[in-house]
């Protein structure tokens, strides 16, 4: 598929998920932390904001909160360098309910304030239905109007990539394996961080299915997505 194919797309899912996966190359699959930290800066929002997309169409504003959001201050740069303004708004009063407007690194912590302002969420997520999906349509619009810088970016970044495989591959599949498997390691790590206080959170909130769950994080913590369908944009309300 072509970036002349992806821009054609005009649901926001089908768009944003087409888009991801092209930034980064699908053949050489997930990201790993340190490819993610190094990825051009339009490589980064095609990633952020079809991760915010995907999260908020599943679950909505807490799951994002509790489970991805480092600090917000990534994706709002994202959100502002593509003038997705309702987004921007939505994600910045979201962390108006965390002191000094940033979200704490200790997953417990994150857990007490999301539960604690629950209400907040939900009824902030039906106030500000529909955007994520404008989000990722002002993605495409920018992209369409910075193409060739876009385009630019995402082989530089495929050509460091593939470099970067290539020099794996000739250090042994042993050390392949390895690293695939540390990666599996730490996102196992991540989904049982939270322990039994996040049982009661969960289960009052939209679980993401498996592959949703996988998706995600391949795009944020570097892992590899699983292969399958991609969902249309609708979002989700109780």
């Amino acid at each position: 598929m072509t970036l002349k194919d992806i821009l054609a797309k005009t649901d926001p899912g089908e768009f944003g998920g087409a888009l991801g996966a092209w930034a980064i190359d699908p053949n050489l699959g997930g990201l790993d932390a340190e490819q993610l930290r190094l990825a051009p800066p339009l490589v980064k929002a095609a990633i952020y904001v079809d991760a915010f997309h995907l999260t908020i169409v599943n679950s909505g504003m807490w799951k994002w909160l509790v489970e991805l959001d480092e600090d917000g201050s990534a994706l709002l740069k994202f959100l502002k360098m593509v003038r997705a303004e309702r987004a921007e708004a939505y994600l910045r009063e979201a962390l108006e309910l965390f002191p000094d407007r940033r979200v704490p690194e200790d997953l417990d912590e994150r857990l007490e304030i999301c539960d604690r302002h629950e209400r907040e969420l939900r009824d902030l997520d039906k106030r500000c239905a529909g955007a994520a999906d404008d989000a990722v349509l002002r993605l495409r619009d920018y992209v369409a109007r910075n193409r060739a810088r876009f385009e630019g970016q995402v082989r530089h970044f495929w050509k460091r990539r593939r470099q970067t495989w290539q020099a794996l591959r000739q250090e042994g599949p042993s050390n392949v394996q390895q690293r695939i498997a540390e990666l599996q390691d730490e996102l196992v790590k991540m989904l049982n961080a939270a322990g039994p206080s996040a049982a009661s959170g969960a289960s009052k909130h939209p679980m993401i299915s498996d592959a949703s769950r996988d998706a995600i994080f391949a795009k944020l913590k570097g892992t590899a997505a699983p292969s399958g369908g991609r969902r249309k944009s609708k979002r989700k309300h109780e």
